[in-house]
């Protein structure tokens, strides 16, 4: 099955990074560029 949805993917893959993040004492809010720093 193929969906073709690499756009959705990779919103739900930022989303995850930041909720884990935050999970492990990052500031609430901020730009994805600034949990990956």
């Amino acid at each position: 099955m193929e969906v073709n949805a690499y756009t959705a993917a990779e919103l739900i893959c930022r989303k995850i990074l930041m909720h884990v993040a935050a999970d492990k004492g990052a500031d609430e809010g901020k730009s994805f560029a600034a949990y990956l720093t």
